[in-house]
């Protein structure tokens, strides 16, 4: 996941979001966990692996697109 990526997550997410992030289809790739510990840190969101449990979903997909989804506000 590029730094645009995250710019954007930055951009829309807020303190009761729970954030979920894909990186190549699994969430517990070495992009995927450390992108979630950043905002943990730096926002202090709670993050999941649980896509029932997220607000927001960042992913990135083979080609590098990337797209984002807010499931409940």
């Amino acid at each position: 996941m590029g730094h645009r990526g995250i710019q954007l997550t930055a951009s829309v997410i807020g303190e009761n979001d729970v954030l979920k992030v894909i990186d190549q289809g699994a969430d517990d790739t070495t992009n995927a966990v450390s992108i979630r510990q950043f905002f943990k840190r730096v926002t202090g969101v709670a993050t999941t692996e649980r896509t029932e449990d997220a607000t927001l979903i960042q992913t990135a997909t083979g080609s590098r697109r990337r797209r984002w989804w807010r499931i409940r506000s």
